[in-house]
């Protein structure tokens, strides 16, 4: 099908169309209503005159955009599938997707579409109906619907990005995002600090395997989960973490003392009057952190779990710097060439840490007996090497 080229003329009449749409033209702006419809199944993006697109960076999005596409579960890839709420059951057999995942709207595009059913012939009197979203900030799957969103067949759902959508039964299943279901324990202020209990106060990470180390680190006061958004009152294990965001977790964790410390002079992209500001400039003062190459910081960057090794072992007071050194002269001796992974070569910058918290069980890898140094580190994951970092002796 032949593209649209967005215009960067204004116009008050709708657009109808089946094919691709090329945003570079208007400079990523939707300059009309525009209706864009996938031939197959009929679903359609409904989009208002004027709606910006950016990319997840804050560009301008200059790409294509096709039709919406469907698809069943056996085609949802990586990490959308793995991270789907257990306990669920798919209520439409086919995901949703529209966009590239990496784009964010100006204002919400409206997902319409029809069942094969009448959504009470699928789920009856069941107030479980959730329609469920791919997040792209948190990386996790949050609920933006529910019935109240359908009419017999047909539904409708606003989306802020490029996403994947699945229409669920969530059989009492904790979503993030809309109403909570069921009552799950919320614990308040006084979470794990009596009776012995490994209740967090945030409902999510209750259902999630880092609870545990969740709790360890409210309790010593290193994290207190998001405080105001739409992720108020939660932990979101499956989020992931900023460089920012790790750091200050480590500096509060060891109790660092950053009520005088001095701000000015920091990275060129770290404001003084950032909530981490303090934080960072007392980790840089102590030589925990040093920066990229061309003399940034990158606070709000995702932190990969090879970077986030050595800013959490570098971080801890209760391990001294000379252990690593002695790791690193350790490497030198052995003949496998290997840091404790079969993907760690001896040779890279982050090997010695890496080799230093396996040894100590700290880290234990993924599934495959591989550590995937570039893959982003999530709030669970972080939870769990901070406090066995905090333990070692």
């Amino acid at each position: 099908t032949t593209p649209l080229n967005l215009p960067k003329t204004e116009s008050d009449t709708l657009k109808i169309w089946y094919g691709p749409i090329k945003f570079e033209p208007s400079n990523g702006v939707v300059n009309f209503p525009l209706r864009h419809i996938d031939a197959n199944s009929l679903f359609s993006a409904n989009w208002d005159k004027g709606t910006i697109v950016t990319k997840k960076n804050g560009d301008r999005f200059l790409g294509t955009y096709y039709p919406i596409s469907r698809y069943p579960l056996s085609q949802l890839k990586e990490p959308y599938k793995s991270k789907l709420p257990g306990g669920i059951d798919l209520v439409d057999p086919y995901f949703t997707q529209y966009g590239n995942l990496d784009e964010k709207f100006s204002k919400p595009v409206t997902i319409k579409g029809t069942l094969e059913k009448n959504i009470n012939e699928l789920i009856g009197d069941d107030n479980d109906l959730a329609i469920i979203a791919w997040d792209m900030d948190s990386q996790t799957w949050r609920k933006i619907g529910d019935k109240s969103n359908f009419s017999g067949k047909n539904f409708s759902v606003d989306i802020a990005e490029s996403t994947i959508i699945a229409i669920v039964d969530t059989n009492g299943t904790f979503i993030a995002g809309g109403k909570v279901f069921p009552d799950l324990p919320n614990i308040g202020p006084d979470a794990c600090l009596t009776g012995g209990t490994t209740l967090t106060p945030f409902q999510d990470a209750n259902i999630h395997w880092s609870k545990y180390y969740v709790c360890q680190l409210y309790k010593l006061g290193a994290v207190s989960g998001f405080l105001d958004g739409p992720m108020a009152g939660l932990y979101v294990p499956e989020g992931l973490v900023t460089r920012a965001e790790l750091l200050t977790t480590m500096m509060k964790l060891y109790g660092y003392d950053v009520a005088n410390v001095n701000t000015d002079g920091l990275f060129p992209d770290v404001r003084k009057d950032e909530w981490f500001a303090a934080y960072i400039a007392k980790a840089r003062e102590l030589g925990i952190v040093d920066g990229y190459d061309d003399g940034t910081f990158r606070p709000h960057r995702y932190v990969n779990r090879a970077e986030a090794m050595k800013i959490v072992l570098n971080s801890a007071k209760n391990i001294g710097r000379v252990s690593f050194e002695i790791e690193r002269r350790a490497q030198l001796m052995d003949d496998d060439n290997i840091a404790g992974f079969v993907d760690v070569p001896e040779s890279e910058w982050y090997s010695h840490f890496v080799s230093y918290a396996k040894r100590k069980n700290i880290l234990s890898g993924k599934t495959d007996a591989a550590f995937h140094a570039d893959h982003a580190l999530t709030r669970g994951e972080m939870a769990k090497i901070a406090y066995l970092t905090f333990i070692v002796e």
